[in-house]
């Protein structure tokens, strides 16, 4: 595990010109990552398909024991872990997401200040601040991904625009501003729809990072034992709901799922993903097999194998997904989580809610202005 050498200590210690929170770490140099890894081995010309297949299962089957193991691990408060005066571990700490990164790093002066101070010790509190996330991100967040009025030239197949010409078109930024509006309240609503059920309930609450991400791993594979020797980066990892570990790892298709997202394709992803979820469930499968009768997994529990399967079927990996990236909750609920709701269909604003859309539609386009503002300033600061 890397030494953390240097990090942001208060709201103040910032990166100079961005002027962002950071952390330090030292440099990896053994192994790969796990990412590197698999595309190699996936366009090897030198290692048969066999065994390439062969590497791969042992990798998967390894990360299933991983996952098996956090099941095992059990807390009972959210938050993120520490070790006491005594060296005991224990939920001392308020969690940290990776959509509160997010905010913290894309929202000019977060109030840290509402965040809370303690561990959470139910799932509905741990719900609750996170709608308040959601919210944050609606009012907070400057970018729109608008599109802007496009000068002809000469090659009109090619259109492009001025850096210094600010030609946001108000008629889109006013249609993207509303979908957002109808994304964020729908996912407002999921979150108070699907916190109350059963599977939520209050604890013991397990380790849950995000999903295991292959960027957290780097690999050195052993010739000689046929094992993967892994180094392990946990940068935010929090103890929460089981189902939140429940999820099987997004990163099967070895390109970042923002990167499908970011393109507007979502369908291209799961189509990709549908076809190497199987092989990683069957790995598991085989690693829950080798491990039945033993502390590993008790009598009568559900396979993990089995519940990472159901959360795919039923789109709580996507709601998960949205609750840890919340910069891709637009996206996201208008591809599949509107589904979620009673009859399938995207949530319905009250009057109430489309008379405050309205006003949204203003503060949009005062964001985007200050945006600009700020940028020409640090352009203008880079420079001298």
């Amino acid at each position: 595990m890397p030494h953390i050498l240097s990090f942001s200590r208060d709201v103040s210690d910032v990166l100079p010109i961005l002027g962002v929170p950071f952390y330090l770490v030292e440099t990896m140099r053994r192994g790969k990552s796990l990412r590197s890894y698999l595309a190699a081995l996936r366009e090897s010309q030198t290692i048969s398909a066999n065994r390439a297949n062969e590497i791969r299962s042992n990798i998967y089957e390894q990360i299933s024991q991983y996952y098996l193991e956090l099941r095992r691990l059990t807390m009972g408060r959210i938050g993120s872990v520490s070790a006491d005066s005594s060296g005991k571990w224990e939920v001392t700490k308020r969690p940290f997401t990776g959509s509160m990164e997010y905010l913290l790093s894309d929202i000019p002066a977060c109030l840290m200040h509402e965040w809370p101070e303690e561990p959470f010790s139910t799932a509905e509190d741990y719900f609750w601040f996170m709608s308040e996330q959601n919210m944050a991100a609606l009012w907070g967040l400057r970018s729109l991904s608008v599109p802007r009025r496009l000068d002809p030239v000469a090659d009109d197949v090619f259109p492009q625009w001025e850096d210094d010409e600010f030609n946001f078109d108000p008629e889109k930024v006013a249609r993207c501003a509303r979908l957002r509006f109808r994304a964020r309240h729908g996912f407002l609503q999921l979150i108070k729809e699907l916190a109350t059920e059963e599977e939520y309930s209050n604890g013991p609450f397990v380790p849950a990072m995000p999903h295991l991400d292959w960027e957290l791993f780097r690999v050195d594979y052993d010739q000689r034992t046929g094992k993967i020797n892994y180094v392990f980066e946990p940068t935010t990892m929090n103890f929460l709901p089981l189902p939140f570990l429940c999820i099987p790892p997004p990163w099967l298709t070895l390109k970042p799922v923002m990167s499908y997202i970011d393109r507007n394709k979502l369908d291209s992803f799961i189509e990709q993903y549908e076809k190497e979820l199987p092989r990683f469930l069957e790995a598991m499968k085989t690693v829950e097999r080798r491990l039945a009768n033993t502390d590993s997994i008790l009598e009568n529990e559900k396979p993990l194998s089995t519940l990472m399967l159901e959360s795919w079927k039923n789109k709580r990996f996507w709601f998960h997904y949205a609750l840890e990236n919340i910069q891709a909750v637009d996206q996201l609920y208008y591809g599949v989580l509107y589904q979620l709701h009673p009859g399938g269909k995207p949530f319905e604003l009250s009057p109430a809610l489309e008379v405050e859309m309205e006003k949204y539609v203003e503060h949009s386009m005062e964001q985007i202005y200050a945006c600009r503002k700020d940028y020409d300033k640090f352009v203008k600061e880079a420079k001298d």
